[in-house]
């Protein structure tokens, strides 16, 4: 996997550009479980660092669905299939963004993760064609500044970074099967 993008406030410079990449080896054990590892490369710090890269995937599908899935972010789900064009599940997922910003006159970061819990209504329109519905509620919302280092990352949290409390999550998707 590769990727680059600018994601900041202020000008778009080759220092603020944010790239990544990975090499995961994949090894599909069972009909529904997959398990990789590997190395993943990012410029988050200002700098190139590798990272231990993971990928673990299982599920049970038929008229009673469970996923588990870790990739790009922790997403777990459990449904029933009312029949082949409804399917409701219960969804659980964690996941987060981050920019390159200012504050205070220095160069930083903004960083936000966030849990949603809900329930999800996915509705199939022929072979390929689905459509998920989430409604349900963030639980958990923590966002921070952070200088550009590895040793601000592990740092405490600054008082004065935005809290948020329990809120709403509404989200509606098209998914194209291949």
């Amino acid at each position: 996997t590769v990727g680059a993008g600018v994601y900041t406030s202020s000008d778009v410079k080759l220092k603020n550009v944010l790239g990544q990449g990975g090499v995961i080896f994949i090894r599909q054990f069972k009909s529904n479980l997959s398990l990789g590892a590997g190395l993943a490369i990012n410029n988050t710090f200002g700098y190139p660092m590798l990272f231990p890269a993971f990928y673990f995937n299982w599920r049970l599908e038929g008229r009673y669905e469970v996923n588990v899935a870790l990739i790009d972010a922790v997403r777990v789900s459990v449904g029933m299939k009312f029949n082949n064009h409804l399917k409701l599940s219960l969804v659980a997922e964690m996941d987060g963004m981050m920019a390159l910003s200012e504050r205070n006159g220095k160069k930083m970061y903004f960083t936000q993760q966030y849990v949603v819990v809900g329930l999800r209504p996915e509705f199939t329109l022929g072979k390929s064609l689905s459509i998920p519905l989430t409604l349900g509620i963030t639980p958990a919302r923590s966002a921070f500044y952070s200088k550009r280092s590895l040793k601000e990352y592990f740092s405490d949290d600054d008082e004065s970074d935005p809290h948020f409390r329990l809120g709403f999550y509404c989200s509606l998707g098209i998914a194209w099967k291949f």
